[in-house]
């Protein structure tokens, strides 16, 4: 029992390095690249970039449709079905893409009517939203803890995009030309991953689409696609509401800011999506295995948290210095602010990976819409006084309360609420050791 357990630790740490390393390649080359791509549009052009980036953000969720960890756990409890739920899954996602698609050209003839440019522009991004169904390989890959054929497929993509950004660059790409390097990532990435499993053995072509399948799906993601629509639109409303009230260089400045910000919020994701398959086989075989196994997520992602968060507060002011010179000075207050949030983005990525696993994924979705509720209400307040700085005071206040602070309106959840003040206090990472319940068999049905 004991080597089952090991070997299970095995398989989660192989998906981890696999991810990280995926993912310390791919912030590495995306940040020189994107740091080359601000300077060479400048405040005003980066601001529409932005803008653009925001509204078919803001729509993203709807290909996924909260799919991803209901079809993950599905997949690996009932393996048999994987041709069932992967069909169902493409279909489902395809017909999103399209959706998502169609709504980001509406809200773009809402808020700009007038404006052919913006549109054109949000034309071109949204081509990888229609892309996004090949993504469904991923799922199996990661119900099999085979994060090795999503890395290498992601890097084919994003080296791909990386090296035609570099031409543009040389030959002074405009903001278009940035735009429809995001769509050539995602068809690589999604060729790639499709490559890959045919290798693997699996065939496309014997996926099938099952109604009652699809409804049970759209059932138990819908709470997943809410709380992940409240956490773009909190992320990317700001950008929005800047764009119509401010000037496309104050957008810039604000632009610059969140990007630089949000460069870590893989860690989180990479690390919590590699531990989940455990922690679905973990809560079968023992309640308090699974207690003690949450409580040592919630310890590591603050531990994570508060490291980004010192560290980028104390190199920010030379860091900015190095890659822009004086020019996006304005852009470092902000940034400061934003940073902290990656505290609590950790642990609500942890928190709701937990949510997923006990079937409350409505609690995750009330917790993201309260955060969405706060950053909205602080916005329209604090960006009339303070500007952009005050949409990232906004920003971090929504982080906290939906990720922690919600909970205490949730007298069932309060000691969830206490299991992250704990790990804010003093997050002992030591509790992610195997304990002796973790290899217990599962119990008799």
């Amino acid at each position: 029992m004991a080597d089952r357990g090991l070997t299970r630790l095995a398989g989660v740490v192989a998906n981890v390095s696999w991810t990280s390393f995926e993912q310390m390649l791919r912030i590495g080359l995306s940040f020189l690249v994107t740091v080359q791509v601000i300077n060479a549009l400048g405040p005003e052009r980066f601001g529409l970039y932005s803008y653009v980036i925001s509204v078919v953000g803001i729509l993203a969720p709807l290909t996924a449709f909260g799919l991803e960890q209901v079809v993950i756990r599905r997949l690996v409890e009932r393996p048999a079905d994987s041709a069932r739920l992967l069909g169902t899954t493409f279909v489902i996602r395809m017909v999103c893409g399209v959706v998502a698609f169609l709504a980001a050209l509406v809200v773009i003839l809402v808020l700009d009517g007038g404006n052919g440019l913006r549109l054109r522009l949000t034309a071109v991004a949204g081509v990888m939203l229609l892309l996004q169904a090949t993504d469904t390989v991923a799922f199996f890959f990661k119900a099999i803890m085979g994060a090795k054929h999503i890395a290498l497929s992601r890097l084919a993509g994003l080296l791909s995009a990386s090296g035609v950004t570099v031409v543009l660059l040389v030959t002074g790409g405009g903001v278009g030309s940035f735009l429809w390097m995001r769509a050539l990532e995602a068809g690589v990435t999604g060729i790639a991953l499709m490559l890959a499993y045919r290798w693997w053995g699996g065939k496309s072509t014997s996926w099938r689409f099952d109604g009652r399948e699809c409804g049970r799906l759209l059932s138990a993601g819908f709470p997943l696609f809410i709380a992940s629509f409240a956490v773009m639109v909190y992320m990317r409303v700001p950008q929005l509401m800047l764009g119509q009230l401010s000037t496309e260089e104050q957008l810039g400045y604000y632009g610059v800011a969140v990007r630089l910000a949000e460069v870590l919020n893989f860690v989180p994701v990479a690390i919590v999506t590699a531990f989940y398959p455990a922690l679905v086989d973990c809560r079968a075989r023992s309640p308090e295995a699974f207690r003690r196994k949450i409580q040592g997520l919630y310890n590591l992602m603050a531990a994570i948290g508060y490291v980004v968060a010192i560290g980028a507060t104390v190199v920010a002011p030379l860091g900015f210095r190095i890659l822009f010179g004086h020019r996006y000075d304005a852009a470092l207050p902000m940034f400061n602010r934003l940073v902290w949030g990656m505290l609590f983005v950790c642990l609500g990525v942890a928190m709701n990976a937990m949510l997923t696993v006990i079937g409350r994924n409505w609690i995750s979705a009330a917790a993201t819409v309260a955060g969405m509720v706060v950053n909205v209400g602080l916005n329209f307040w604090l960006i009339p006084r303070l500007g952009a700085v005050g949409a990232a005071w906004a920003a971090l206040a929504s982080y906290w309360v939906s990720a922690h602070g919600v909970f205490l309106l949730l007298p069932e959840f309060h000691g969830t609420f206490a299991m992250i003040a704990r790990a804010l206090v003093w997050p002992d990472i030591r509790l992610l050791r195997p304990a002796a319940e973790d290899s217990r068999p599962p119990p008799s049905p």
